[in-house]
C-alpha cells in the first residue's frame, strides 16, 4: 500500500497554526486539527509542538542561507552581502512568528538553538568570503559574530513596529556594514592557524 510522507504537509499546516495562535498559544491538537490527521500520524513523525518549531526553523534558516549565499555569487563581495541583509529583513515580513522562533533560538535550552548556532556559522563563513572577495582581507570572525547579533537585536527590536520600523532597522544595518566592513577600515586581521 502506498503511504505518502505526512511531514511536509504537517509542516505547512503547522506554519499557518503557529501564525493563527501565535507559538505559545498553539497546541500540538491545533496542529492535527490544521493538518487534518490523527495523533498516531502527528507523532510519526514529530514528537512534540517543539520538534514541529525546529523542523520549520530548519527550513527557513537553510533557505536563508541559501537566498544570501546566491546574492553574493550573483552579485559579488559587498553588494551580495547588502542584498543579504534585505533578505534578512524581508524574512521578517514573510514569515510572521520569526521573531518568536529567534528569540526561542537565543535560549541555549531551547531545541531551535543548535540550529540558530549553525544559522550564524554558515553567515559568518558567506560574509569572510565576501570581505575576502572584496578586498582580500581576512577578518577575525567575531567581527562577523558582532555584526549578526547586531543584525539579530535589530530584527528583534524592530519586529513588531511594521514596514516603517523594519525599513529603519535595515537601513542601520547597511550602515553598520559599511563602516565596519567597507575598504581600509582598521579592523584587526584574522589570527593565523599555528
Amino acid at each position: 500500500m502506498y503511504t505518502r510522507c505526512m511531514r511536509e504537509p504537517i509542516l505547512v499546516a503547522a506554519m499557518r497554526v503557529f501564525q493563527k495562535h501565535g507559538v505559545d498559544g498553539t497546541r500540538v491538537e491545533d496542529i492535527l486539527v490544521g493538518a487534518g490527521i490523527a495523533r498516531r500520524t502527528f507523532y510519526k513523525y514529530f514528537s512534540s509542538k517543539e520538534d514541529v518549531l525546529a523542523a520549520l526553523f530548519e527550513v527557513a534558516t537553510a533557505q536563508l542561507v541559501r537566498t544570501i549565499e546566491e546574492a553574493r555569487v550573483r552579485l559579488g563581495g559587498l553588494a551580495g552581502i547588502h542584498q543579504g541583509i534585505d533578505t534578512y529583513f524581508d524574512f521578517h515580513e514573510s514569515v510572521p512568528g520569526l521573531r518568536e522562533l529567534i528569540e526561542l533560538g537565543l535560549r541555549s535550552s531551547s531545541q531551535l538553538a543548535p540550529r540558530r548556532q549553525w544559522l550564524r556559522d554558515e553567515l559568518v563563513r558567506v560574509l569572510d568570503d565576501a570581505v575576502r572577495e572584496h578586498d582580500g582581507r581576512k577578518l577575525d570572525p567575531l567581527v562577523y559574530y558582532a555584526l549578526l547579533s547586531a543584525v539579530e537585536g535589530i530584527s528583534l527590536e524592530v519586529a513588531d513596529g511594521g514596514k516603517k520600523e523594519i525599513d529603519r532597522g535595515r537601513k542601520v544595518i547597511h550602515a553598520l556594514l559599511d563602516q565596519t566592513l567597507a575598504r581600509g577600515s582598521k579592523l584587526p586581521p584574522r589570527p593565523r592557524a599555528r
